[in-house]
């Protein structure tokens, strides 16, 4: 009878070790990996892929992109044509929120996990030497902190600054160890001031920073920032075409606020030492559903992106699409319609090879445009496997058949 029950408790952990060690490996992407052809009444913007977090450049190859998204990060070889998954989404969560590229060799990458559209944090910041096969997490002293951005030193690449969901960190190692430079705050953004080695701009919901040593000391500026009440949002822009020029978005949700909600864009033309507001109205919301709308989720759904060959030039994305062409006195709805492009918006940047192309980064998937009236769009998400599943049923009748809810 022992031997019997020695052999049934043999045989459980055995199986359910096989099922452990099943559960853990040799899964199969089955997507959805292409973009939808069709979406509601034919609107593909309605339907898209999946959310699209951040996208960045490689430092000299033209073609190469990487976008970080839901699900981990992906990367391009053709221009956003086409994108192939990393060892990311092996990652114990595969949420992701900002990436960095060595430039001096780009099999180093750094990632920042966590969602940023909910606040939420993930597994900190990991570091891949092989290209993004594998990776290691890089938290000591940072811990699991939410990095919003990460932006590497241009003339020392052990040296990376990020912008998390508390506090400024910085390493001189690569990443071995962190040191806080900036105690506490939710940072939203942060950017480095063109053609400079040492000058970057940070922002929280309720102030702009400026450091001129890398990151290690922090400044903050008030002459001229002025925020509205319960703003919790701020984006910032800078251009080459002026390095002195630097836009600072800031948004309060009807939500949280009376009224309609309210979009405020400030800009500063000595390098970040001083604002002006230059736009402040809530009758012509930049973030609404809508023009004069009365509601909006730019607490999280925002983006803004300046034309590096014109310093006048700032686009501003939210729901729709906004843009100035007089330094941010202005704006235009440029986009009337939905079928072009997704609604929710995250992330306008230029493409620093071809300043011809500006790409969008949406909780639909990548789109990109060369209309300078920024009106007509087309996706750039085939492969990008980034559609949030929230629920799966399997069909009772039919085994083959499963449904998902996203």
């Amino acid at each position: 009878m022992r031997s019997i029950l020695l052999l049934c408790i043999i045989f459980t952990l055995t199986v359910d070790n096989a099922f452990a060690q099943n559960a853990i490996g040799n899964w199969t992407n089955l997507g959805p990996v292409n973009y939808p052809l069709t979406g509601n009444n034919g609107y593909i913007g309605l339907i898209g892929i999946g959310r699209t977090n951040q996208v960045k450049f490689h430092p000299t190859d033209s073609l190469k992109m990487y976008a970080v998204t839901t699900t981990g990060l992906f990367i391009s070889n053709n221009n956003g044509q086409n994108w192939t998954t990393t060892g990311a989404d092996q990652l114990p969560e595969g949420r992701t929120a900002s990436v960095c590229i060595d430039y001096t060799n780009d099999s180093i990458l750094y990632l920042g996990t966590g969602d940023p559209a909910y606040y939420i944090r993930s597994y900190g910041i990991w570091k891949s030497i092989d290209a993004g096969v594998t990776w290691n997490p890089i938290d000591s002293n940072i811990g699991y902190r939410l990095a919003m951005e990460i932006i590497m030193s241009p003339v020392n690449h052990n040296i990376l600054v990020a912008a998390t969901d508390d506090g400024i960190w910085k390493t001189t190692n690569g990443g071995i160890g962190w040191t806080e430079t900036r105690v506490g705050g939710y940072f939203g953004d942060l950017k480095q001031k063109p053609g400079s080695n040492t000058i970057l701009y940070a922002s929280t919901d309720s102030a702009f920073f400026k450091s001129t040593d890398f990151g290690s000391t922090w400044t903050q500026i008030t002459n001229g920032v002025s925020f509205p009440a319960y703003t919790n949002a701020t984006r910032l822009a800078v251009s080459t075409a002026d390095t002195n020029v630097v836009y600072l978005a800031t948004t309060a949700p009807t939500y949280s606020s009376p009224g309609n909600p309210i979009s405020v864009v400030l800009r500063s033309g000595d390098g970040g030492q001083s604002f002006t507001t230059v736009y402040d109205s809530a009758g012509q919301c930049l973030v609404c559903y809508g023009a004069a709308g009365a509601s909006c989720q730019s607490q999280y759904n925002i983006g803004l992106g300046a034309n590096p060959q014109n310093a006048n030039e700032v686009v501003l994305v939210s729901q729709y699409i906004w843009r100035s062409t007089d330094g941010g006195h202005t704006w235009t709805w440029t986009i009337t319609n939905t079928d072009h492009i997704h609604v929710d918006k995250r992330q306008i940047i230029f493409n620093p090879h071809n300043n011809n192309q500006r790409f969008c980064a949406t909780d639909g998937g990548l789109f990109v445009t060369t209309d300078s009236l920024l009106d007509l769009w087309q996706q750039r998400s085939e492969g990008l496997a980034a559609t949030e599943i929230y629920d799966a049923a399997q069909n009772p009748l039919i085994r083959q058949m499963v449904d998902i809810g996203t």
